[in-house]
């Protein structure tokens, strides 16, 4: 069995593979738990972002697999050219409740106005997306801007 010694400054301590601890140290749930920890200074995750806003692995995931990585760069810089006063964009990945297997990436914005102001805003930026954006790719893009 590759047991580990009593650990010493600068010596690395060495565990037991997989079926040395399910047979002969099943009771010992810390030592089963401590293989699967990140040593430390690593990352768990890499930090990625779309248009340089961060976005969880979810969406990143989802944008990647649907090519819309770019897409969503120029709805993003769409959205900033339409819309007055916006702030605070954050992107989320949502599964529609009502239609089987359709999931779309939502770009959601702080923006500021009334609703008279920012409704031919929105409109704006609809038409700038569907004049520039692949029509396959439409789908997969929202917009849904939070007035704050």
């Amino acid at each position: 069995m590759n047991r580990a010694s009593s650990p010493k400054k600068g010596k690395v301590k060495v565990y037991a593979t997989a079926e040395e601890r399910s047979s002969a140290h099943t009771d010992k749930v810390v030592e089963s738990l401590a293989v699967h920890a990140p040593a430390r200074g690593c990352k768990s995750a890499v930090r990625r972002r779309i248009a340089g806003i961060l976005v969880s692995s979810e969406v990143w995931r989802f944008a990647a697999w649907n090519d819309l990585l770019a897409h969503l760069e120029t709805a993003v810089r769409l959205a900033k050219e339409c819309f007055w006063q916006i702030d605070g964009f954050h992107f989320t990945y949502d599964i529609d409740p009502e239609i089987e297997n359709e999931s779309y990436i939502t770009i959601r914005a702080n923006v500021q106005g009334t609703v008279e102001e920012l409704l031919p805003q929105d409109w704006a930026l609809t038409q700038a997306l569907v004049r520039t954006l692949p029509r396959n790719k439409l789908h997969f893009i929202h917009f849904a801007p939070i007035v704050g």
